[in-house]
């Protein structure tokens, strides 16, 4: 290992350390990171700049993230390193803050709702205060406003914490296309549990082209602002929405019923855009007859003919893919599809033949495929 004979002075002072002594990198590694978890190198650590509950049950957190720290697009999420008794978890979340918030003040946000069996959203509720570190990663995820046509009208549907990618996208919107055409309706169970329930109302006072609907779905009589997704509910909020592009984001069950009523309704599936939190209900990961499975780094190929999903097949063919919620949520298990193709069981879409990074956890193979594994 490379040594570093010298350390900054200040440094070797904090520590008591004499000049001209060799230290070897990771022992460098240590002392910087004790003097600072900023200066440590073979980590990205963002220290907690604020921290504030814009509903019941979620908190937001202001991160600093060091210099190298690459930026991001909205809608895209940011891998959030802890270790919880003892044990280090990852988890993904959605920045909901905007680009121009972080070119501006150097910090990002990113808001967590706790969930019942989450330890890791339940250690940050807890645990993590204003002044305190946590390692991140650099920002990820492909749903962004990227992927739909440029100045195309909009229509964004999101329950519950989905809303986080949205709020971040018509916020970003806001200050570059201010008179975009967007639609939004909002599900939540009530209105305290809604983040950025207010934030939203402003915009949708500010922003001419935007149209804001929160739509609550207990404790209420089934009205137009009342009640589950339903084709009368969309055509009365949204009549045109055939012609828009469609961003949706929340849980499975959700999404499943959002996108069976676009379609109901002859929207193109071209023009859907869609995160989801969890597996589709009834999606089926049996490949349609047998299936060639190439690891091409082990050395290995597989004909399955039995339903799994690419990390279950990897699993049983001995192979150790690091992977965390196995729901399509954590986006540890991605990995480079060489070629061929994949159903995404969240979506129920099939892959395109190029090489592309998929989730081995939410796919399950179409004919051969080839992984970098």
């Amino acid at each position: 290992m490379g040594k570093l004979q010298e350390l900054p002075e200040k440094i070797r002072a904090a520590f008591g350390l004499k000049q001209g002594r060799g230290y070897t990198r990771a022992y460098a590694e240590f002392l910087l990171s004790e003097a600072s978890p900023g200066l440590a190198r073979s980590r990205m650590m963002a220290r907690v700049v604020s921290v504030s509950q814009p509903s019941t049950g979620s908190k937001s957190f202001v991160v600093r993230p060091p210099s190298r720290w690459r930026g991001f697009k909205a809608g895209m999420y940011i891998p959030v390193t802890v270790e919880v008794n003892g044990a280090r978890h990852c988890r993904t979340y959605t920045l909901s803050s905007t680009p121009e918030d972080y070119r501006k003040t150097g910090t990002v946000t990113f808001t967590a709702r706790r969930l019942t069996e989450g330890k890791v959203s339940a250690w940050l509720h807890d645990e993590i205060d204003v002044g305190q570190w946590l390692q991140v990663d650099h920002a990820a995820g492909n749903f962004t406003l990227a992927e739909v046509r440029d100045s195309a009208p909009l229509l964004m549907l999101a329950a519950g914490i989905g809303i986080t990618p949205l709020y971040s996208m018509i916020c970003d919107e806001a200050k570059r296309q201010p008179g975009r055409d967007m639609v939004l309706l909002y599900y939540c169970q009530r209105d305290s549990e809604a983040p950025f329930l207010e934030e939203l109302r402003a915009l949708s006072r500010q922003l001419p082209g935007f149209t804001f609907s929160p739509i609550f779905t207990q404790d209420a009589p089934v009205t137009l602002n009342h009640g589950r997704i339903r084709q009368a509910q969309l055509d009365a909020l949204c009549p045109d929405f055939s012609r828009r592009d469609v961003l949706m984001c929340g849980p499975a069950g959700f999404m499943n019923t959002a996108r069976q009523i676009l379609l109901d309704g002859g929207f193109d599936e071209q023009q859907l855009h869609a995160e989801s939190f969890g597996l589709r209900s009834g999606s089926s990961s049996a490949p349609l007859g047998p299936a060639e499975v190439v690891f091409t780094r082990s050395g290995t190929r597989h004909t399955v003919n039995e339903a799994g999903t690419l990390l279950e097949l990897a699993e049983r063919a001995g192979l150790k893919p690091k992977h965390g919620c196995r729901a399509g949520i954590c986006h540890q298990c991605k990995t480079t599809k060489l070629s061929g193709r994949v159903t995404d069981l969240l979506s129920g879409a099939v892959t395109g033949p190029d090489r592309s990074e998929i989730q081995l956890c939410v796919s399950a193979p179409y004919g051969k495929v080839e992984l970098d594994l």
